[in-house]
């Protein structure tokens, strides 16, 4: 058994691949602290002057109420992992009393909390903390478990959270735990041969594997015990590449992230000396069923970019369709660890999932939310509404990502913004340079300013 146990009474729920994998990493004996760190979605704000205890606490019982999820654990039967509701929330609203602290004091207890351990087998996979630091000051932090919640299920929380504490109305109906998985195994197997079809000609056969990164050092491929702090580049993107980017946009009616994915995939063939490559993305959520829906509903999908030396803006073109026609074939159990493509890469001894581009906000959750504005400015700094001031805090991450490499594209007033994650035991400096100076040429021979 478990850590868990479960009363025979309780209704139980099978359980979805992305919950066995986060309970496999909670069972592996070296995963590492970094990598259960990445699996900690947290969201912290100071608020100034404080909030009242008792709004607070309603506030979180309406929300872990409303939200199956929120009360969700793992348990092991005679018939494998399953998924328990509880009646209520295992710990409640945490309230700790530290009196008055400097920022840089208050910022670190908060970072003490995210690294307590949180694993897909703890009691409580959500928590939120209400940390009173004197009359004039409190920070409200939450964090849970990436089995049970995705970066769109945390921007809608901290909606209805506001929304709550604000009074206002939430009467957007949700599915229980249960509902949402039926609900995934129906749209799984509609149009099934036809999406696995589809898969199969996008992806097979595996391209070779390309000789950079771990594969050229003779380093074994990416696992729970070798995530730690990676080699990062925070700053991919001068100026003059925002200009590039906006002519590029307007002449091929393409997002800025499906150019700069574009860019960053021909860039990884060219040092690689290949001719396709596996990118890796999240796909948001295009069903409206799951719209007001927490937990992860999203889904994840590789994609095979073909190498094209014909100019930046084919690519461009390529990924665009590619992209497309993904989202029109999800969900699928083709995809899934049990299924013939993810089999047919492990025979090949090909590992589909080195490389990612990922926009590491829920931007389309928080561009339809009544508090956009709001979401917005406390992104770029405290917000002020009266006397009231609320300042999101940078809780840092032990390691950002999982993956080999990770090319994060973040939408910003002044432009898009590329960061570069690294595996710092296979990619030096120089060679997260390198990536950025390919990338930066692809754009520069598109679009001469």
């Amino acid at each position: 058994m478990g850590r868990s146990s479960y009363a025979k009474r309780a209704t139980l729920h099978p359980i979805r691949w992305m919950e066995q994998y986060a309970i496999d990493i909670a069972l592996h004996p070296e995963t590492t602290p970094h990598f259960h760190d990445y699996l900690t979605v947290r969201w912290a704000a100071r608020v100034r002057p404080g909030l009242r205890v008792s709004t607070l606490r309603r506030a979180f019982e309406k929300l872990v109420k409303r939200h199956e999820p929120l009360r969700q654990r793992f348990v092991e039967t005679d018939d494998g992992w399953k998924a328990e509701i509880l009646d209520t929330h295992p710990v409640g609203l945490i309230v700790e009393t530290h009196g008055a602290l400097s920022d840089h004091e208050q910022v670190s207890i908060v970072t003490e909390r995210v690294r307590e351990p949180l694993d897909a087998l703890s009691d409580a996979l959500f928590e939120m903390r209400l940390l009173r630091f004197g009359d004039s000051c409190d920070v409200v932090f939450m964090r849970a478990n990436h089995a049970i919640i995705d970066g769109y299920s945390a921007a809608m929380l901290v909606e209805e959270l506001l929304k709550y504490i604000l009074s206002l109305p939430v009467t957007a109906p949700v599915l229980s735990y249960g509902e949402f998985v039926g609900h995934q195994v129906r749209k799984e197997l509609e149009n099934a041969e036809e999406k696995a079809a589809f898969w199969r000609r996008m992806l097979l056969p595996p391209p070779t594997d390309l000789n950079i990164g771990r594969k050229a050092r003779g380093l074994a491929p990416m696992s729970p015990a070798t995530v730690r702090k990676p080699r990062s580049l925070d700053r991919v993107l001068e100026p003059d590449d925002t200009a590039r980017i906006e002519e590029l946009s307007k002449r091929t009616g393409a997002t800025p992230f499906a150019i700069l994915q574009a860019a960053f995939s021909e860039t990884l063939c060219t040092l690689g000396d290949a001719d396709s490559v596996m990118i890796n993305g999240i796909y948001g959520r295009n069903d409206p069923a799951l719209s007001t829906y927490v937990g992860p509903g999203i889904e994840i999908a590789p994609l095979r970019y073909d190498r094209d030396e014909s100019g930046l803006e084919t690519c461009i073109a390529q990924v665009v369709e590619k992209l497309s026609s993904a989202a029109k074939h999800l969900p699928t159990r083709e995809l899934h660890p049990d299924g013939q493509i993810i089999r047919a890469f492990e025979d090949a001894g090909v590992k589909h999932d080195r490389f990612w581009v990922l926009a590491p906000l829920p931007v389309g959750r928080m561009r339809a939310s009544p508090f956009r504005k709001l979401f917005e400015k406390v992104l770029s700094g405290p917000l002020e509404l009266g006397a009231v001031s609320i300042e999101q805090l940078e809780i840092p991450s032990l390691a950002p990502t999982d993956v080999e490499i990770e090319f994060t594209i973040t939408p910003a007033p002044d432009g898009p913004r590329a960061t570069i994650h690294a595996d710092a035991a296979a990619y030096g400096e120089d060679e997260l340079g390198m990536i950025a100076d390919g990338v930066r040429e692809q754009l520069a021979r598109a679009a001469p300013l």
